[in-house]
């Protein structure tokens, strides 16, 4: 995730006021995560070269799209999104990790400004006057964050937890199985 949110927040810092009222650097999420990765002890830890590859993937991707700046609306839709359901989620990353809750800042959103961050958000996203074809650019950028966060929970599955208890890959569990179905759901709700 931090190789994402670098690319992203840089992009995002490097498209001159384009998505102003969208996008500020106060709401930078790259310095919270390498805090709780230092706190959890992760930086320099074993790697993961599938879950590296997925990060490195969509982190190209948002490079690559951030030639049109509105293309980047699409990926910080995703994930600031993310921070809803995030907060729900560090519990059970904590406790996974037999770490404290508090270790999870990245998970925690704005705390409780959390809803007001996403419905001003969402305010923003609907006031940058986008023409039909830069919304469906929008989407498209969605729907790849969508995937690309997909694929990287998913190649960050241990091998022996997968071989112990197999279960549904996530794309397996999302309602339609094929590629681009679950991204394309969530945004169009």
């Amino acid at each position: 995730m931090a190789a994402i949110h670098g690319a992203l927040e840089a992009a995002l810092n490097a498209s001159a006021g384009e998505l102003r009222g969208l996008w500020n650097s106060e709401m930078a999420r790259l310095p919270v995560l390498r805090r709780d990765l230092d706190a959890a002890g992760a930086v320099g830890s074993p790697a993961n070269p599938a879950a590296e590859a997925a990060a490195r993937a969509l982190a190209e991707a948002v490079v690559r799209d951030s030639a049109r700046s509105l293309s980047l609306a699409g990926y910080l839709y995703v994930l600031e999104g993310s921070q809803m359901g995030g907060q729900g989620l560090r519990k059970v990353f904590a406790a996974a990790l037999s770490l404290p809750e508090d270790g999870f800042t990245y998970y925690s959103g704005d705390g409780k400004a959390t809803v007001a961050r996403w419905l001003a958000f969402k305010k923003g996203l609907g006031g940058l006057g986008a023409t039909p074809a830069e919304g469906a650019e929008i989407a498209r950028t969605a729907v790849a964050a969508f995937d690309g966060i997909a694929a990287l929970a998913e190649s960050s599955l241990p091998e022996t937890a997968a071989e112990a208890a197999p279960s549904p890959t996530l794309s397996e569990a999302a309602p339609a199985a094929k590629p681009g179905a679950a991204g394309k759901q969530s945004w169009e709700k």
